[in-house]
C-alpha cells in the first residue's frame, strides 16, 4: 500500500466500492477512450454491417444496466466470486460474455419491440 493512513487510502483508492476520485478519473479516461475508437471506426462498422449490432445494445442502456447489476453482479455475489478473488484476466472475460450476450439479446429485443422493458416503462410513464 502507497498511503499508509487508512482514511486517506480510501480517498485516493482505485476500489469501485466506494469510488473514490482516481476510480472515476480511471473509467471517465476508459469510458472517452472506448467512444472516440468506436467514432474512428464506425465508417467500418457501416459498410459491414455490424453497426446494428452495437446500436441495439444502445437502445436498451437502462435496462442492460440494471440486468448487470442484478443478474451479472448478483449472480457473482451469490457465487462468491464478488470477494475480489477474480483475476484481471476472469473479469475481462466476464464482461465480454456479457457484452456479447447484450448484443444478441438487445438485437433480438428489437424484432420486438423498439424500446428496453425499462425504456418504455420511462417513456409511458412520462408521456
Amino acid at each position: 500500500m502507497l498511503v499508509q493512513d487508512p482514511d486517506l487510502a480510501e480517498l485516493i483508492g482505485t476500489n469501485a466500492i466506494p469510488p473514490g476520485s482516481f476510480y472515476l478519473t480511471t473509467v471517465s479516461g476508459s469510458a472517452l477512450a472506448a467512444t472516440g475508437v468506436v467514432l474512428a471506426i464506425s465508417p467500418a462498422l457501416e459498410k459491414t454491417g455490424l453497426a446494428e449490432w452495437l446500436a441495439a445494445p444502445g437502445r436498451h442502456s437502462l435496462s442492460l444496466y440494471a440486468l448487470h447489476i442484478l443478474l451479472g453482479m448478483g449472480t457473482l455475489e451469490a457465487i462468491g466470486r464478488l470477494d475480489g478473488s477474480l483475476s484481471p484476466t476472469q473479469i475481462f472475460g466476464y464482461s465480454l460474455g456479457f457484452c456479447a450476450l447484450s448484443m444478441v439479446m438487445g438485437w433480438v429485443w428489437n424484432i420486438f419491440a423498439k424500446r428496453g422493458p425499462l425504456e418504455a416503462l420511462m417513456r409511458w410513464s412520462t408521456d
